[in-house]
């Protein structure tokens, strides 16, 4: 059953940002897509070889189309959650987010406190990560600077505290005020061009003691 609030945004999200302000366009695509897919089949079942194969192609690649398009209403019709209810798209449990909010992500990241140097810049990363990632890159599709780019500091931070308002499909931010303000700041920073990551010394090497028994 498709949840009420996904009729709002539909366009967005089948269209993304870029076309959502033309809805003809999905419109059209779905009536060229029926369309096709029909003619290739009574051609098919009236044994009308030669027009069937120059439909086979064009048939194919909207069909391709159509399967982009229910991937992309599947995953906006349960965003912002994977289980909804459940477990947000940011793998964080619902039941665990308020104790994340009050003792901090960071502390309690097993794979944080073992890993990572904790600085400025891998704390911003790994809240980035944590929080944003399942949906958004740095310097990849959906790029998370691009998105952020002419957005000051503070509006960042505001925006991070309502995210999931402005945006329903959305996960909140999890973990606590300071660490908004931290992420709020790597976003910033990267949006300005002043980050660059992957450099080989990012995390410190684990040293592994005892037998692998």
């Amino acid at each position: 059953m498709v949840p009420s609030r996904f009729k709002t945004h539909l366009i967005f999200g089948i269209l993304t940002s870029h076309l959502s302000q033309h809805p003809e366009v999905l419109y059209a695509g779905a009536a060229i897509n029926i369309l096709a897919a029909l003619s290739y089949s009574l051609l098919a079942l009236n044994r009308s070889t030669t027009p069937a194969k120059v439909l086979v192609i064009p048939a194919l690649v909207l069909s391709v189309a159509f399967v982009f398009v229910f991937e992309r209403t599947r995953e906006f019709i349960r965003g912002p959650y994977l289980m909804p209810g459940y477990l947000y798209a940011s793998n964080v449990l619902l039941q665990e987010k308020p104790f994340l909010d009050t003792k901090g992500m960071l502390a309690n990241s097993y794979w944080y406190n073992l890993l990572a140097v904790d600085d400025p810049l891998n704390q911003g990363a790994y809240l980035f990560a944590v929080n944003c990632s399942a949906c958004h890159t740095i310097g990849g599709l959906n790029d998370i600077s691009k998105r952020v780019k002419n957005r000051s500091e503070d509006g960042i931070l505001v925006y991070l505290a309502h995210i999931n308002e402005m945006v329903p499909f959305m996960p909140p931010f999890s973990g606590t005020e300071q660490e908004r303000q931290v992420l709020a700041r790597f976003l910033y920073q990267l949006a300005q061009g002043k980050i660059k990551l992957g450099a080989p010394s990012r995390y410190t090497p684990l040293n592994w003691q005892g037998s692998h028994e």
